[in-house]
This record gives structure tokens, C-alpha cells and sequence, in this order.
């Protein structure tokens, strides 16, 4: 995944966008540990080797040892077998680059946002099928974002204890994810594909709904937030780091055997990253509320569409029932009894149409967890 993984997807996918957003995330982790490994092995290999020999020196030499071996041509004796179509096959054959920009490719199709009202819904259709809703954000009114800027402020008195956590996760959850699974980007290389290609959608959508809703950022609302972090140039709800975290966790979830005991510091770890943001003047406490729902919806919709699971429940974060002085409360239930009025989910399920190089990923992932 490392430099090769993200530095080939978002290359060849999305240069611009995610060369220094996965780039910077999951490169920052996998680049670390196998660039430590690799760079050990063959940095001491091909370093005291092949570096001693410049380009056209082992162009020329590789020439005169072919000149040398091959001897007169030999046609093909029959015309190569092709594999069909679009067969997924080929995706474990593939380099990793070409795996996640598939992958990637598929997870947006067919997603685009309608908007209604105070609203804003994601919706995927397949081919031929009708739109299902995936996830539905209402704005909260403005004397929601005004009641939270006590409960912004209150939380500074942590950033003496939360500092060093706060600038160590401004890239993302993934560092603090590794310990508690022992993920690794030797064993784990389809999970780490899997997972950079699920925060590439993420980004997308977690940056179109900012940018639809435009909720002002703390600091813009009152000077005595003064930020440890420069504020991101775009709006607030939901928040992003949230909206990661969760998605995350909820797709390793589903990943690792079920009731693993690891799950439960995973769901801690996810709400952890969010408060941090809040902590750093960042984000209000209703922007990580949103960005768990978003988060967990969005890994199930991934699950859904990788033909894993019963049917898929659309889910909407209604802040017009977000009480001005309420706290994030990781605690809460999304959906069923105990559930807050701003947690909906709908109650009848949705068959989404499946894609088999989201499910040939899922697989391959699955299986390093087995």
C-alpha cells in the first residue's frame, strides 16, 4: 500500500486530490513501516548494488545479454488465450494502483446528492434500478451552533493533555488503529487498499456536504475559541476526522471475526479522534454527532455494494432535533430503542446492486483477518 498503494491511486485516480490526502494518510502509516522494512532490505541491497550503475549503463548491458541469449525468433506456435471480460480475476494479479483506482472508480458510481429543503441526501442508483437513499443530513439551526460554543470553549481546558494526540492525528485515525489490531502493510495490504479507497469516497462527500451546508467554524463565531490548529479553509458540519474515524472502525468491524474483543477499542478510539477535534477549537460537539452517523452509514453502504450482508438501511442525522447544549455522546444508539430524535433509520431494507471488484477487494481483505 505504502508508497507504491497510495502513491499510484491517487496518482493515477485522483492526483490532485488524494496524492497528499491518502498520500499523507495511509502512506504516512504503511510508507513508515515498510519504507523502515523494504527500505532496509532493499535499500541495502539495490543501494549498494544497482545504484552503483547508472540508467544507460544497465539499458546497454541488459541489450548486448539479450543479443546474446536469445537466438533467432521463435513464432508462437498457437494465439494466447484471453481471459473473458471484465473478469474479476484479474484484480489479485493486478498492482496494487490499479486495485484501488478500480475499486475507488466503483464505489462512486452511481452516487450523486439531491438536495431538499435543510437537507442534503446522498443516493446511489444502479444500472436500471431505482435511486435509494444512502444518507440524509439536515442542518441544525443556528442557535444549535451558538448553544455550543460554551460546551467548544469548555473543552480547551484539555489541550494541555490532549495536545500531543490532537497534532498526531491530523492526518487521520490510521496510526492509532495499527496498535490495537497489529495492522500491517505486508499482511494486511487489501485492508489497507480497501480502506484508503473507502476514505477517498469520504473525503468526496464529507467535502460536498460542507461546502452545501457552510456552517461557520468556531473561531468564526467568537475570538475566545483561539484554535491550537490553523483552522481548515473549508466549513465546519459535519466534521471530517469524525466522519473517518467512524467509517473506519465500522468497516474493521465488519472485517474481524464477529464479537472481537479488539472492536471495543476501536468504537472508543473512533469518538476519541472526534472530541479531539472539539478539544482543538476546531469542531462542535454536533458536528461529530453527524459525522458518526455519515461515517457508519457510509461503511455500510461500501459493505452493501461488496454483496456482503442482509440489505442495506438508509440513515439520517436530522439536526433540527440537536439539542443547542448537547454533547457529543459516542454512547448513544443510531437506531432502535434509545435511540435520540436526531438518530433516524429507515426501517425497511434496500437491496443495492452489488459490484464484484468492491466484493473481489472485501474478499481478499476478509480474508487476511481469518
Amino acid at each position: 500500500m505504502s508508497g507504491g498503494y497510495s502513491g499510484g491511486y491517487s496518482g493515477g485516480y485522483s492526483g490532485g486530490y488524494s496524492g497528499g490526502y491518502s498520500g499523507g494518510y495511509s502512506g504516512g502509516y504503511s510508507g513508515g513501516y515498510s519504507g523502515g522494512y523494504s527500505g532496509g532490505y532493499s535499500g541495502g541491497y539495490s543501494g549498494g548494488y544497482a545504484a552503483a550503475l547508472s540508467p544507460e549503463l544497465l539499458a546497454s548491458a541488459l541489450t548486448n545479454t539479450r543479443a546474446a541469449l536469445v537466438g533467432l525468433p521463435v513464432p508462437l506456435s498457437t494465439a494466447p488465450t484471453l481471459p473473458a471480460v471484465d473478469a474479476v480475476q484479474a484484480l489479485a494479479r493486478s498492482r496494487a494502483a490499479a486495485r484501488v483506482g478500480t475499486v475507488s472508480f466503483e464505489m462512486l458510481a452511481g452516487l450523486h446528492f439531491e438536495h431538499h429543503g435543510h437537507a442534503l441526501a446522498l443516493v446511489f442508483q444502479g444500472p436500471g434500478a431505482a435511486p435509494v437513499e444512502v444518507v440524509r443530513l439536515s442542518r441544525p439551526g443556528p442557535d444549535t451552533f451558538r448553544g455550543q460554543l460554551d460546551l467548544v470553549a469548555h473543552y480547551a481546558e484539555l489541550r494541555d493533555d490532549r495536545g500531543g494526540e490532537i497534532l498526531a492525528q491530523v492526518n487521520g485515525a490510521l496510526d492509532f488503529i495499527a496498535p490495537i489490531l497489529g495492522l500491517n502493510a505486508e499482511r494486511h495490504k487489501h485492508t489497507l487498499e480497501l480502506l484508503g479507497a473507502a476514505l477517498g469516497l469520504a473525503n468526496l462527500v464529507e467535502m460536498r456536504l460542507k461546502l452545501g451546508f457552510d456552517v461557520p467554524r468556531p473561531v468564526q463565531l467568537s475570538p475566545q475559541i483561539q484554535p491550537v490548529l490553523p483552522t481548515p479553509g473549508h466549513a465546519s458540519w459535519p466534521s471530517g476526522h469524525a466522519t473517518e474515524s467512524y467509517l473506519l472502525t465500522a468497516l474493521l468491524s465488519h472485517l474481524l471475526p464477529s464479537d472481537d474483543v479488539r472492536d471495543v477499542q476501536l468504537q472508543r478510539l473512533a469518538a476519541r479522534v472526534a472530541v479531539n477535534r472539539t478539544v482543538a477549537g476546531l469542531h462542535y460537539p454536533v458536528d461529530s454527532a453527524a459525522g458518526r452517523l455519515l461515517g457508519t452509514s457510509l461503511a455500510e453502504f461500501v459493505r452493501a455494494r461488496s454483496g456482503v450482508g442482509a440489505g442495506f438501511h438508509a440513515r439520517h442525522f436530522d439536526g433540527s432535533h440537536y439539542p443547542a447544549a448537547e454533547d457529543f455522546d459516542p454512547r448513544l444508539a443510531l437506531d432502535g430503542a434509545g435511540a435520540p430524535a436526531y438518530h433516524l433509520r429507515a426501517t425497511s431494507a434496500q437491496s443495492l446492486a452489488a459490484s464484484a471488484w468492491l466484493g473481489s477487494l472485501w474478499q481478499l481483505a476478509a480474508a487476511e483477518w481469518v
